[in-house]
């Protein structure tokens, strides 16, 4: 699929599932890293969270617009190893 893809859209899509997972790393090691700091002020945990919570959405979004262009028995095969 990413193939058929022009390179600079594969460019795109790569760059913004980096920046999601860059941010989903970044704040997740902070959690881990500082959890008794962040515990003390439990609105910052909850933003925190919410900020992975929204870039695990959006790199999903992307992925499944994606999927959705593939071949349908390309889509089945998928489907299925996810279950």
């Amino acid at each position: 699929m990413l193939l058929a893809l022009e390179d600079t859209t594969t460019a795109v899509v790569a760059h913004g599932l980096l920046n999601s997972l860059a941010a989903v790393s970044g704040t997740a090691a902070t959690l881990l890293n500082h959890w008794d700091l962040v515990t003390d002020d439990p609105e910052h945990a909850r933003e925190m969270l919410a900020r992975i919570v929204r870039q695990v959405s959006m790199a999903s979004g992307v992925l499944e617009d994606l999927v959705r262009g593939l071949p349908p028995d390309v889509a089945s095969t998928l489907a299925a190893i996810e279950r």
